[in-house]
């Protein structure tokens, strides 16, 4: 089951959470990330065959929501919203693919530093937000190990030490070769962190949870 940590930290604003903000750094940062929820999150059944499994992992490219499965007990996920509870999950059951939605919103945009060093463990504004720099993507955060505080800053994704972790969150059901790798993505200062462990050739969800 996929890990779903929400910003409880958070303002109100936050507590739910939904589709990728992209921001191109060098523009002027503000960008509405209400397309790429849209189809992130749409549900459409149209009563036809779901999509061919073509993807290394053996889950279909694209989301299904209906059909025959193999094996039961695969997950996979979709999307690239930074926030992995975010993420939509299809599931194989013994009944076929149940398919799961992120009911997320977009999260607030804000101006990007122009760069990572210049983003990374520095003075935000806007909790919630998040900035992509290639395949690093830091968050807006304003939780340190304790009680939330007023003061927010820049939580970048840390680099894993084990060089077969993708650099970014891969999602549920996507191939991977080395067997037993475990890898960390996000951080409990912006409210949102998952785990993924290599097994049966394919990444599948390590269920993690940040101190209250």
């Amino acid at each position: 089951m996929i890990s779903r940590f929400l910003p409880f930290c958070f303002v109100a604003s936050l507590a739910a959470c939904g589709g990728q903000t992209s921001v191109d750094p060098g523009t002027d940062g503000a960008v509405d990330g209400a397309t790429d929820s849209a189809t992130d999150t749409a549900v459409v059944d149209t009563g036809t065959d779901v999509a061919p499994d073509t993807s290394p992992g053996g889950c279909p490219a694209t989301q299904p929501f209906s059909g025959p499965c193999s094996p039961v007990g695969l997950e996979c996920g979709y999307g690239d919203d930074p926030r992995p509870g975010c993420r939509p999950v299809a599931k194989c059951t013994s009944s076929g693919w149940s398919s799961g939605v992120g009911a997320c919103p977009p999260p607030p945009t804000t101006t990007c530093p122009t760069t990572l060093a210049d983003a990374e463990g520095k003075a935000c504004t806007v909790i919630g937000a998040y900035c992509t720099y290639g395949e690093r993507t830091c968050g807006c955060g304003n939780c340190f190990g304790g009680p939330c505080g007023t003061d927010a800053k820049w939580v970048c994704d840390p680099k894993n030490d084990d060089p077969a972790c993708p650099a970014k969150l891969p999602n549920l059901g996507v191939a991977c070769t080395k067997a037993g790798s475990k890898c960390t993505y996000g951080s409990c200062a912006v409210g949102n962190i998952a785990g993924r462990e290599c097994t049966g050739g394919v990444w599948v969800d390590v269920p993690m949870a940040c101190p209250v």
